[in-house]
């Protein structure tokens, strides 16, 4: 099995994981977010990616990931439930990630250097 991402929408996140939690303000997004003329940023990313299963396909998102990343909901199982949920999540394999980043009208498209 091939290493796997998730794309998981951000609307999906609570707000008080996206103001708390180091990791997220770090981790990689979609570059879909819009910004004004001075840099300053108006909106979101409409996704963040996630390590899903490694080659062995074992989950790498662990259920100390989890709670570490809904400790402020009061119903987190609700909450992982939305985020995960079909409609909320694109998983893509090691090959398909590197397709989109290569493909300029993608929302994970990075532009080589060179």
């Amino acid at each position: 099995m091939s290493h796997n991402f998730n794309s998981i929408k951000t609307s999906t996140i609570p707000d008080e994981t996206k103001a708390n939690l180091p990791e997220y303000k770090t981790a990689l997004f979609s570059n879909d977010a819009v910004y004004d003329k001075n840099g300053k940023q108006l909106t979101e990313p409409t996704r963040i990616l996630l390590d899903a299963y490694n080659e062995q396909g074992k989950s790498v998102l662990t259920q100390e990931t989890i709670d570490n990343w809904l400790q402020w909901s009061e119903n987190p199982a609700a909450v992982i439930a939305v985020m995960m949920h079909p409609d909320n999540v694109i998983n893509y394999t090691k090959n398909e990630l590197k397709a989109e980043r290569l493909d300029v009208n993608s929302i994970w498209y990075v532009e080589e250097d060179g």
